[in-house]
């Protein structure tokens, strides 16, 4: 792991190292033991970010890597859909190239029946990744509701989505 350059920085390379392995580890099985661990994980990353003072390029992906699981592990298990979308809402701010984020967060608004929210934000996942079969289908049919046709064709396409 090459992204350090101080003479003392072994300590924050074994850090981020295991940090990096532990996300890895987690994104396997995001249980509901996963969200302590993921925001303890987030935390352990912070004070990272405020002691890099030489501009270590892997802590932002760590970040948006933590934060997508920690909204998966959310969705998964807590059925908060309100915090489930304020942390797709940071992945995606800290990354717009995100599409699964974007993805994710439109079929959660379509979950609290916010159609013209879910519709954007599937717009925009299926811009980044167009050949995504479950983005097309998810976009076309909110367009379909959006025009007043499509409900049970909705509810159809939502029973096949898997978290990704």
């Amino acid at each position: 792991m090459g992204c350090c350059t101080t003479k003392n920085n072994t300590g924050f390379k074994k850090e981020l190292e295991a940090l990096v392995e532990k996300n890895d580890t987690l994104c396997k099985n995001l249980g509901s033991g996963a969200i302590d661990q993921l925001e303890e994980l987030l935390e352990r990353q912070t004070k990272l970010e405020i002691i890099d003072h030489y501009g270590c390029p892997l802590l932002k992906p760590l970040k948006v890597s933590l934060l997508y699981n920690l909204g998966c592990a959310y969705e998964r298990t807590s059925g908060n859909l309100n915090q489930v979308l304020k942390i797709y809402e940071m992945v995606i701010t800290l990354d717009p190239q995100h599409d699964k984020a974007w993805y994710n967060l439109g079929t959660n608004l379509i979950k609290l029946g916010k159609y013209d929210e879910a519709e954007k934000k599937l717009q925009q996942a299926t811009k980044l990744k167009p050949y995504d079969p479950d983005y097309a289908r998810n976009y076309a049919h909110v367009k379909l509701v959006l025009s007043g046709d499509g409900r049970l064709r909705l509810e159809d396409a939502l029973r096949y989505r898997t978290v990704k």
